[in-house]
């Protein structure tokens, strides 16, 4: 069993979590509960725009101008390196490892390491990083002509504004 984590802000997701307590439930294992006061984590809402954003992309490609990937694999990539990377090399430690490891690739193959790979490069980011990196994928595929919604909650946490 993974670890599962739950929200309890409401009846519904109380219910959740005791019917997984329920020991009928469980295995005949061990198993550790923790329970904490629960604080808001922006960085999981920009994950979970950016994760929208590339799903919206993916399902708006055939309208998008010079569509470059066609996959929501390959559209997750191809902005991990479009506007992660350059982000990333700003970082010393992180610039060494990537020449090291991409260097000798080009631009396609580098895309499909990524991809294939799952290189962490948005996961390595702070807030204020991911912050410029949602920036940068939305001027970028709405230029394309995109139209990469949100739901007012998400963006406004994710992107640390105020309503």
């Amino acid at each position: 069993m993974e670890a599962t984590s739950f929200v309890l802000d409401s009846d519904a997701r109380r219910k959740m979590a005791m019917r997984l307590i329920d020991c009928s439930q469980l295995e005949k294992k061990l198993y550790e509960f923790t329970i904490k006061p629960y604080t808001k984590n922006r960085s999981n809402a920009q994950n979970a725009l950016q994760h929208r954003w590339n799903n919206q992309i993916h399902e708006q490609r055939f309208k998008i101008q010079e569509m470059p990937v066609e996959t929501v694999g390959q559209i997750r990539a191809f902005n991990k390196v479009r506007f992660g990377v350059p982000i990333m090399l700003e970082d010393k430690d992180f610039e060494k490892s990537w020449r090291l490891a991409t260097g000798h690739l080009n631009y396609e193959a580098i895309l499909n390491v990524v991809e294939i790979l799952d290189i962490p490069i948005t996961r390595l980011m702070n807030v204020k990083q991911k912050h410029r990196f949602l920036w940068d994928m939305k001027i970028f595929w709405e230029r394309k002509g995109a139209v990469l919604t949100s739901s007012e909650d998400i963006y406004f946490e994710a992107m640390g504004l105020k309503r």
